[in-house]
């Protein structure tokens, strides 16, 4: 240790900065054990949180059930579990429009999990019948992949019809054997990419399902409009566009069943939820 001019000990250099990085280390192991046991907390919380909700199910009291969910799900828990438990309280409280969003919900989260699809399924065959809920012929071809899968197919067909293209250059001999195949591998391209892009742009409509017993569907987005239609509870829709009030808030949808039919509903009459997107 040395003195300076004034007679005072000073602490050299590099002393100094080894003392400054170990109270930067401390410092920092000390802030992640506390995030970590604050974040341990949290976790029992909502675990406790949870069970408590589970129990209000197992018990019948189906709509504190529901409350008790949608509570943990605001405070962050936004899990498929949480999700799907809801659907299935909501589902008992008779309350179908509800558990068919929470589903959607649930799907948005875990895409391939069978027992959402399975559960949704049931929930639509109970709203509107077996025959209603059967899927579009096209709605199945686009479901059979998913957007990645067909936007592959048409990478590797296109790649195929450039080298096809290639080898017809190069071995003219072989042109009129090779153009069927180079043809038919773009018009397989061709399909794949426009799969892909209407899969794309049809996953960029939100969905919006009926919460009310009954609502009626508009012809125009005025009270005074005459019904199109009345959706029940736990039909589903695409949003098209709204329209907003004078205070610059939603009012209305206008939405279109999968059946292709238009109209108007006021928002209060649905829950909107996201399409889920197959990956």
């Amino acid at each position: 240790m040395r003195l300076n001019p004034r007679g005072l000990a000073t602490i050299p250099f590099a002393r100094l900065i080894t003392l400054r990085v170990i109270i930067v280390i401390v410092a920092a192991h000390a802030g992640w054990f506390a995030c970590l046991t604050a974040g341990h907390a949290a976790d029992l919380d909502s675990q406790a949180a949870f069970k408590e909700a589970n129990r209000l199910y197992v018990q019948g009291k189906y709509a504190a059930a529901s409350d008790a969910y949608e509570t943990l799900i605001q405070r962050g828990e936004s899990t498929p579990s949480a999700w799907f438990n809801l659907a299935n309280a909501r589902l008992r409280n008779n309350e179908p429009g509800r558990a068919i969003a929470a589903l959607l919900h649930a799907q948005l989260l875990s895409p391939s999990d069978p027992g959402i699809r399975s559960n949704l399924d049931h929930i639509r065959s109970l709203v509107h019948g077996d025959a209603h809920t059967a899927t579009p012929l096209a709605t199945r071809i686009l479901n059979r992949l998913s957007i990645g899968q067909w936007a592959t197919l048409g990478a590797c067909a296109t790649g195929l019809f450039f080298l096809l293209l290639a080898a017809e250059e190069r071995k003219r001999n072989l042109s009129s054997k090779l153009s069927p195949f180079s043809w038919s591998s773009a018009g397989v391209a061709i399909a794949c990419w426009a799969i892909a892009l209407t899969s794309y742009s049809r996953q960029q409509q939100p969905l919006a399902v009926v919460i009310a017993r009954e609502a009626p569907v508009k012809f125009t987005p005025l009270e005074e409009s005459p019904v199109a239609f009345t959706a029940v509870d736990g039909t589903e829709f695409e949003v098209l566009r709204e329209e907003l009030n004078s205070s610059g808030k939603p009012e209305w949808l206008e939405v279109r069943e999968k059946t292709g039919r238009l109209g108007w509903i006021r928002v209060e009459k649905v829950q909107r939820v996201a399409r889920p997107i197959t990956r």
